[in-house]
């Protein structure tokens, strides 16, 4: 954990420019069906962001409860956990919003829920039945 912390700060210390620029996300899966969003938004102007997520199908939706405000540099980035997700493939992006109302979207990242692969499959041997 100390060096994803110090990640976000190395981040947050390198970018500079008036307008929101992502300079870390991070998507993962957590355990079961929760997925973990880092992420950080270099801003002058920047009144928050927040966590967006769409199926493979739908629009982009604001998750509840996921705008966070701005962190002065150089406090580490931002955190959301989304639990409880359906079984699936997920996508998820970070929209960012200017004081003068401007909004800047990060790229996309994906999360797969439930969709592990087995390598191998395991089949019982038919059972043996003496004919009589």
């Amino acid at each position: 954990m100390r060096t994803l912390l110090f990640g976000f700060a190395l981040c947050l210390a390198l970018a500079s420019e008036s307008f929101a620029q992502f300079t870390c996300l991070n998507v993962r899966v957590l355990w079961g069906n929760t997925v973990r969003v880092q992420w950080c938004v270099n801003c002058d102007s920047c009144y928050g962001s927040e966590v967006q997520r769409r199926s493979e199908t739908g629009g982009f939706q604001t998750l509840p409860n996921s705008f966070r405000p701005p962190n002065p540099p150089p406090l580490v980035g931002h955190t959301f956990d989304d639990v409880n997700l359906p079984r699936g493939v997920w996508y998820y992006r970070i929209k960012a919003i200017d004081l003068d109302g401007t909004v800047t979207y990060s790229d996309e990242r994906r999360a797969e829920i439930g969709l592990v692969q087995a390598d191998y499959v395991v089949i019982a041997p038919p059972a043996y039945v003496p004919v009589i």
